[in-house]
């Protein structure tokens, strides 16, 4: 395996100000900026795949295994499992947390009619602005249009968000 001795030159090329930055393997890197998760996948090639912290639900870290499992808000986004291996530093873990965290200003829960759960959530944007998410688990019916109305209503209330 490859190791890193300096910052390998694709991290130059990424969008927003490098926190930190991990290998992952042979020619994997994985790096947390002030605006995105970035996930350099071969540097020869200079690709890379951002995530905005506002678009990442959880990122869950086990220093036993040194895995991170990244949840995104879409449901179309698969799940990553990201394995670091041994003798990196694992700060990563840390400030992904933390920039996720910082990404999510309140969230509220309510159960709807049909049985479904709702969890609504104001995400702080990259440039600062303020947006609002709702995320169903199960189905929602026609029934519960009214709830989720509310729900949007109270969590803009909350941070003094128009509810235009």
């Amino acid at each position: 395996m490859r190791l890193w001795t300096k910052k390998p030159r694709i991290l130059t090329s990424i969008p927003g100000t490098l926190l930190s930055w991990s290998p992952l393997g042979e020619n994997q890197i994985l790096a947390a900026t002030t605006s995105a998760l970035v996930l350099c996948e071969s540097e020869e090639n200079e690709r890379y795949q951002t995530y905005s912290w506002s678009d990442i639900e959880y990122a869950h870290w086990s220093g036993a295994t040194r895995r991170l499992d990244i949840g995104f808000v879409a449901p179309s986004s698969p799940p990553l499992s990201l394995t670091f291996p041994q003798g990196y530093r694992q700060r990563i873990a840390y400030v992904i947390r933390e920039r996720v965290q910082n990404s999510l200003v309140y969230q509220e829960h309510v159960e709807l009619p049909s049985g479904a759960k709702a969890r609504g959530m104001v995400r702080r944007g990259t440039a600062g602005d303020l947006f609002t998410q709702i995320l169903i688990e199960g189905v929602s019916l026609p029934e519960d249009e009214a709830i989720l109305d509310q729900l949007e209503v109270s969590m803009r209330d909350v941070v003094g968000l128009s509810n235009e």
